[in-house]
């Protein structure tokens, strides 16, 4: 279903999310002053939450470093039917995951690094591709398949269907 509402969109010549081209948009700004726009990746752990031991790294670490972004609203694209639709897939999204790209929120994330090594050519530029054109990417590492998210004490994250009054309620 999503296939064929994905063709339609793209056949009808607005700029429907089909493609990471019109992908939805959020603004993101920088935690500590939102009217810059640099997000500054500093040295460390970030010290707004308690990392859980399942996310953490130092065995295979050469660093570590956090990254923190102010979540904005949606980017407009000047067509009503399109941002009411994105406003409506944000709306569904955040049911799902907890308001995880809710405005105001503050997103942290640690980035664990491993140490310089050569890199295949070929690999990465493959890599970067992929990257660049896909909207999902499975949730893959570069290693192979990624992990399933979950939940700060371990169990596994099974977002729950937002009722669709909810949902409806927005148009």
């Amino acid at each position: 279903m999503v296939r064929l509402l994905w063709t339609l969109f793209s056949r009808n010549g607005l700029r429907f999310p089909s493609g990471k081209k019109n992908a939805i948009k959020v603004n993101l700004n920088n935690s500590k002053n939102p009217l810059l726009k640099a997000l500054p990746i500093r040295m460390g752990q970030s010290k707004r939450f308690e990392n859980p031991g399942f996310a953490k790294h130092e065995d295979k670490a050469f660093s570590v470093t956090h990254v923190e972004v102010k979540i904005g609203e949606i980017k407009k694209t000047g067509e009503e039917v399109v941002d009411d639709f994105n406003r409506l897939v944000m709306d569904a999204f955040n049911l799902g995951s907890g308001n995880l790209l809710k405005p105001g929120n503050i997103l942290t994330w640690n980035v664990w690094v491993i140490g310089p090594q050569l890199v295949d050519p070929q690999e990465w530029l493959d890599h970067a591709k992929r990257w660049r054109k896909s909207i999902d990417t499975g949730h893959e590492t570069p290693d192979g398949p990624g992990t399933k998210p979950r939940y700060f004490v371990g169990p596994s994250l099974i977002p729950s269907s937002p009722p669709l009054s909810k949902i409806l309620r927005r148009l």
